[in-house]
């Protein structure tokens, strides 16, 4: 029986779109990259790219994971990979990233690595290469990597603790379920078994040889790619990559580098997991079979035509489980289907669904029926046209972008093609090959395509995980099974695509006009008064050519209602959202977009109203009705009301299974010093949201659109957008300006423990450390926060996690705020050993004391000087950037950009000393610990 699965199953791979013994169409090929292969074996992939000026970043891959590690090095390759940052041939002890830290870069920002099953990477990415030397250090420090890794014992010692750290902090719920997961999914092979981390006891008593085996075995250079994008000439690049890397030798005795596969199952395979601390139930559904294109036809333009097609049976699948999931009386709280590479030589549909509590079965059933639907009627013409259009927008969008593409946009193809020889295309290359696929693509060849595809029974894997609690019912797996087979049976019928060729607005609008222009030299801006009163603000850049982004607000927000009313509407976002907007529900809203780039949302906050939105420049205009349309019709339904609340519910009645959520809770409360309108949303608070009363306030928060500050900035041509903002915003009525009110929620004053114990799984402590008080909101201070905040993060690098292997790492957040009051938060948190807590706790209060007794380490400034300075030039570049600069300048007034350098130069080791002071002078310090019950 199983040698004729196999062979149906083989059959059926050969006729999937119409594969056969012809020889296949090389896909084309960007001729922006320079790729070349060394006599060792070495692949290198070399690009020049503007973007960001005068940076370039370096990567070495190797085409070795987990995967190949024995029993006795289960955890080794991801334990090698933290050694190559802790001695090196060419730098010793931490002398590589010193150097790399003198020079502007950060660790963990630009100094990374990163191991899988499958691959390991090293990477620095944005250094500054203008100073001399820098390429030739970059380049030797990516030649240490691929085979010069100290792996000295006593550094190996210091960074067990570290890993165990790491493990600890990752061990979470989700991890498990999908450990848990794998071993269903890939039975009898390393995928079920090498989980990266790894195995604590090997992690604690591995030897050096243990490790040095893994190293001498894979790390060689015919499993090794250098990848370099940057500024630079690319010429002199690829001399020196050759000249560096071309002397690197294989070792004599090459150990076989093995390809695993996944092998057929005649009956399903289903498994039910449960886990104490898992927040949500959910089942995924795999059909495995052979994949069409491997190492030897996937850089194939057949193999371009397979993925296209795959994505839109992908897409139009999922468009119809979204549609379904607005519906009230639907079970599942989200589905979607994909098709992609399992493992080795294996390809697979699968179907990811989750559930309210106790709705696994039905939700499951719900959404398979929806899959088995369309397998069995196929889809509609028009819903092809609309997954075709969709992704023609992403294509084009892609193209448009091309010139403005960053460095780190670039290293994942050259992986793709060193890993499964894929085709590195252009964005012309791959828009044009779409364009000459998609007429080619009809819908009855999806349609047969899925019939063979989706058949449910051999080759099935169903997974199904949630909550381990008295009063939440999972399905076993005989009940999983009886619903894939029950499918089938089922009397369907076709589904209907219903008609969205309607224009967003009908109405006649009367447009308002310019009523007054300006030009603000220092923010580089054109200021539009409107007739309505509206402020508008122009900043035209060149940093994207696909981009225009709006950030609309004015003051008030939740802050001026009473806490009935709060407590009625504080829900009211996610409701809107859900919704849709004038006529059109969420689901046809999403059909009459297709093929545009473009999206706009109303935010309602504590202190202020807004709204936000990006589009394409040709898409401009309905960015702009959208904007219209929640000005004048907002969507309030009844159905969507429902849905919003019982997905609420149901998170709501799973969030205590997850011990961060007490973490998170005692925090707010402190924060907040227990202030009833700060208070975590709980189950019972579901039901005082009234949807009567959400409608009520929120056309009352928007009843104002002529005391909004409406900022757009991007690629936007400002005499086609002028008439369209008067007509679409200006036409607005409504300027009454209001301003926000001060409730009084402020961090409770004094020096506050509050360490509590949960039930965990595995065993961490949990710390929070929260500095507040008053500062001015000034230039200056902000510039020694965000010195301070870094320098700190570094101290406890070197003091936590490598002298004492205490914590993967601690993060440092130093904020200043503006609204209500001028205040400042110094937040520092960290997961550890229960047993290191005191001992650590102490050493994060104990650092911040040491810079106010005596001011920052001289190389911890250095260090964070050049990073700061590096950073500030890289953001001026960014859209992102100038939109935070000018909400900053038109809702406070204050000018962040143009004060920089000027607070830059001025912020020296006493200024952060000073800030240091300052914050312990005023002796507000909040210490939240969770620790695990005994």
């Amino acid at each position: 029986m199983k040698k004729n699965l196999i062979i149906a199953t083989l059959l059926f791979a050969i006729c999937l779109l119409g594969l056969n013994a012809n020889a296949q169409t090389p896909a084309p090929v960007d001729p922006a990259w320079r790729v070349g292969t060394l006599s060792n074996g070495m692949k290198y992939y070399i690009r020049k790219n503007a973007k960001p000026e005068g940076k370039a970043c370096f990567w070495i891959a190797h085409d070795i994971g987990a995967l190949h590690e024995s029993h006795n090095q289960n955890g080794l390759a991801h334990f090698l990979e933290h050694m190559a940052f802790n001695g090196l041939k060419n730098f010793p002890d931490k002398t590589m990233l010193e150097y790399m830290q003198s020079i502007g870069c950060a660790f963990g920002a630009n100094i990374n690595a990163s191991t899988s099953q499958q691959l390991t990477q090293y990477m620095l990415t944005d250094v500054p290469i203008s100073r001399e030397g820098v390429i030739d250090t970059c380049l030797l420090i990516l030649h240490d990597w691929s085979g010069h890794i100290l792996c000295e014992q006593e550094e190996l010692d210091a960074e067990r603790g570290v890993i165990r750290e790491e493990w600890r902090t990752g061990r979470s719920a989700m991890r498990r379920s999908y450990a848990e997961m794998a071993k269903t999914l890939y039975p009898g092979t390393p995928y079920a078994t090498r989980t990266v981390i790894g195995d604590t006891s090997i992690i604690n008593n591995f030897t050096q040889k243990d490790i040095l085996d893994f190293y001498h075995d894979w790390y060689r250079p015919n499993l090794q790619a250098v990848v370099v994008v940057g500024d630079f000439d690319i010429n002199m690049m690829e001399n020196k990559v050759k000249n560096l890397f071309g002397t690197l030798k294989n070792p004599d005795n090459m150990k076989t580098k093995t390809e695993f596969n996944v092998s057929d199952n005649v009956e399903p395979i289903i498994n039910v997991y449960k886990d104490p601390e898992l927040t949500q139930s959910n089942v995924q559904l795999f059909v495995k079979f052979p994949a069409k294109f491997n190492k030897t036809n996937r850089n194939s333009e057949e193999a371009v035509r397979y993925d296209l097609a795959n994505g839109y049976i992908s897409a139009m699948l999922s468009a119809r489980l979204s549609e379904a999931q607005q519906r009230p009386t639907t079970k599942f709280l989200n589905a979607f289907a994909s098709i992609r590479n399992l493992a080795g030589d294996r390809d697979a549909f699968s179907l990811t669904v989750s559930a309210k509590n106790n709705e696994l079965e039905v939700g499951f059933d719900e959404a398979l029926t929806i899959v088995e639907q369309a397998r069995r009627f196929g889809f509609t013409p028009s819903e092809l046209e609309r997954a075709k259009a969709n992704l023609m927008q992403r294509y084009e969008s892609n193209y448009a972008e091309r010139n403005s593409k960053k460095h780190t946009d670039y290293n994942r193809f050259a992986y793709r093609n060193f890993q499964d020889n894929a085709t590195i295309m252009s964005e012309e290359q791959s828009l044009n090959l779409a364009k000459k696929f998609n007429p080619d693509i009809q819908v009855e060849e999806l349609n047969d395509i899925i019939k063979k595809m989706i058949v449910f029974g051999p080759n099935t894997v169903i997974y199904a995980a949630g909550p381990d609690k008295a009063d939440v019912s999972m399905p076993n797996d005989e009940i999983l099974g009886i619903v894939m087979y029950g499918v089938g049976k089922k009397q369907l019928s076709p589904y209907e695509d219903a008609d969205t060729d309607k224009p967003l607005i009908t109405k006649a609008i009367k447009a308002g006009k310019v009523s007054k222009e300006t030009t603000n030299a220092a923010m580089d801006a054109i200021e539009w008064t409107l007739s309505n009163g509206a402020k508008v603000v122009i900043k035209q850049t060149p940093f994207k050519q696909d981009e225009i982004t709006l950030n609309g607000f004015s003051f008030g927000g939740f802050s001026i209602l009473p806490t009935a009313e709060w407590e009625a509407t504080r829900n009211i976002m996610a409701v809107v959202d859900n919704s849709g907007v004038g006529e059109f529900d969420r689901t046809t809203l999403n059909k009459m977009l297709t093929g545009k780039k473009v999206n706009a949302s109303p935010a309602l906050s504590e202190l202020n109203q807004g709204i936000n939105g990006t589009c394409s420049p040709k898409d401009f205009e309905t960015m702009l009705q959208l904007v219209h349309l929640y000005f004048t019709a907002p969507r309030f339904d009844q159905n969507d009301f429902d849905i919003v609340i019982g997905r609420s519910r149901n998170f709501l009645k799973n969030q205590s299974a997850d011990p961060a959520n007490a973490l998170r809770d005692t925090l707010v409360n402190l924060l907040n010093n227990y202030n009833p309108r700060s208070k975590p949303m709980k189950e019972e608070d579901l039901d005082k949201f009234n949807l009567a009363k959400m409608q009520e306030i929120y056309k009352q928060r928007f009843a104002n659109p002529g005391a909004f500050t409406f900022i757009f900035l991007g690629n936007i041509d400002v005499k086609t957008a002028k008439p369209l903002i008067e007509k679409y915003i200006g036409s607005l009525t409504g300027n009454k300006k209001e301003s926000f009110k001060d409730l009084n929620k402020y961090p409770i004053k004094g020096e506050v423990k509050r360490h509590f114990t949960r039930a965990m799984k595995v065993e961490k402590a949990s710390v929070n450390i929260v500095y507040t008080g008053e500062l001015a909101n000034t230039s200056e201070n902000n510039m020694a926060m965000n010195y301070l905040a870094r320098i700190l993060r570094l101290r406890y690098t070197e003091e936590i996690r490598e002298k004492r292997g205490g914590t993967y790492g601690a993060s440092v957040r130093g904020t200043i705020s503006n609204f209500p009051k001028e205040r400042f938060n110094l937040t520092i948190a960290f997961d550890t050993d229960p047993k290191m807590m005191e001992e650590l706790v102490e050493v994060a209060h104990d650092e911040l004391k040491k810079i106010a007794e005596n001011g920052p380490l001289s190389e911890d400034f250095q260090k964070t000087e050049g990073n700061l300075k590096s950073q500030f030039e890289q953001n001026q570049k960014e859209n992102i950037y100038w939109v935070g600069v000018l909400f900053s300048y038109y809702s406070t007034g204050k000018d962040t950009h143009n004060t920089w350098l000027d607070a830059f130069s001025k912020t020296d080791a006493k200024a952060i000393q000073d800030l240091a002071k300052e914050i312990l002078k005023q002796k507000n310090a909040i210490e939240v610990v969770m620790l695990p019950e005994e």
